[in-house]
């Protein structure tokens, strides 16, 4: 964001939300395939804020630790049409989804010699007033 911009959106009366739009670039998806953490499952203690350093910045995300009561789903054998949309980030408190937890895994049901996976995302920022 531009400076004017990050004073414009960046206070109270906008909300900001990143939505993560991923899909498998492989005609069906078996290795190491993306899990969504359902929000819900997620207890505010279970999220940890740390950060992100790369060479011309730093910025912060959240690490899940292990909690027994998060319910991770994936879709099993994903194509390339059917995408996932979530949401990364929203600013807006309550108790609908802020963050989505997620991460590829090993498949124990994939196939020996399944094509590895092949993966592109987006990530668009959202900015609307409250």
């Amino acid at each position: 964001m531009t400076e004017d911009d990050k004073q414009k959106f960046l206070k109270p009366g906008y909300r900001i939300r990143i939505i993560n739009t991923w899909r498998t670039l492989v005609p069906v998806l078996e290795d190491r395939p993306l899990a969504l953490c359902d929000s819900r499952s997620v207890d505010p203690e279970d999220l940890v804020a740390t950060d992100r350093i790369i060479p011309d910045r730093v910025g912060e995300v959240y690490y899940l630790t292990y909690n027994p009561n998060h319910k991770w789903f994936w879709l099993e054998k994903q194509t390339p049409s059917e995408p996932f949309a979530f949401v990364m980030y929203d600013t807006k408190a309550g108790s609908h989804a802020r963050y989505c937890p997620h991460i590829s895994f090993v498949n124990p049901r994939a196939p020996e010699g399944a094509v590895p996976r092949e993966s592109i995302e987006t990530r668009s920022i959202v900015i609307t007033k409250v």
